[in-house]
């Protein structure tokens, strides 16, 4: 619909004729019936006192469709932008929460509704969606997060295969020795580095596990081994990096196995999620 058809429509809603939305706005009536005729149109100052008046948005009264991808992106960049940068995570999380009640909502054709911020739920519940398409899972614990999976057309198994990969990841990552390690160097700073006889002398790794635990923490990527001499004898430098891939891995571990409460859930997928 055109700006003239939605004033038309609205202030009718509003059970205004053109004389008294005219009075209000402080026009002549005649321009309000320019206006709905099309043959004029307001500049900002009446757009922005005819939203007001009659309890609609600018982008409704010009019909603009803010669902278009490139203005969502533009409306969530100017979001982020304006937030001082210590906010921009929780403000992507806020964001990313009010997708997923948007997600249970439309798919249970419930009318939308300013849904509460992020921030008002404290440190509770955990929700998910799960289809025939993919799922989310969505954190409000003490280190919240959001992920979506999309399941496509050759769904999980192709990625997940026969499972060796994974098996053989947490079989390394369930030596106490090596977790110890990993611990250790995500408590230090980024440009962290270290000769291998520390994790010994710490008490982190057992002397005869030490080989073991630098083979895998070089698997992992965490670390690695840059050759020095120092006063003519060479020895190995570790310089370590803070992998956030395996921090999201030890993150999500705190809902396996999780059975409470859920502030929303859609369970709607009828097919395994491995073919």
């Amino acid at each position: 619909m055109s700006f003239a058809s939605n004033l038309k429509k609205y202030r009718n809603a509003r059970g205004l004729t053109q004389e008294q939305l005219a009075f209000t706005v402080k026009v002549t009536p005649q321009a309000v019936s320019k206006w709905e005729t099309g043959s004029s149109f307001p500049d900002c100052t009446y757009l922005i006192q005819l939203s007001d008046v009659l309890g609609v948005s600018i982008d409704d009264l010009l019909d603009h469709k803010v669902n278009d991808m490139t203005n969502v992106t533009k409306g969530i960049w100017n979001i982020i932008k304006d937030d001082p940068v210590n906010k921009r995570i929780n403000a992507v999380r806020d964001i990313c929460w009010r997708m997923q009640r948007g997600l249970l909502s439309t798919d249970s054709n419930e009318e939308y509704m300013e849904y509460e911020s992020v921030n008002d739920l404290g440190s509770k519940n955990a929700s998910y969606y799960i289809s025939n398409d993919g799922f989310t899972q969505v954190n409000h614990g003490n280190a919240p997060y959001f992920a979506v999976f999309e399941d496509k057309k050759d769904g999980f198994s192709s990625v997940i295969g026969d499972g060796e990969q994974a098996r053989h990841i947490f079989e390394m990552l369930s030596s106490r020795d090596v977790m110890n390690a990993i611990l250790h160097i995500f408590k230090q700073s980024g440009d962290y580095a270290f000769e291998a006889q520390v994790l010994v002398d710490e008490g982190l790794v057992a002397q005869d596990k030490l080989d073991y635990v630098l083979s895998v923490l070089d698997e992992l990527k965490i670390i690695y081994p840059h050759e020095l001499v120092l006063d003519d004898k060479p020895i190995t430098i570790y310089k370590c990096i803070q992998k956030h891939e395996l921090m999201a891995l030890l993150l999500v571990t705190q809902d396996v196995g999780y059975s409470g409460y859920y502030t929303r859930r859609r369970p709607l997928r009828n097919k395994p999620l491995l073919k």
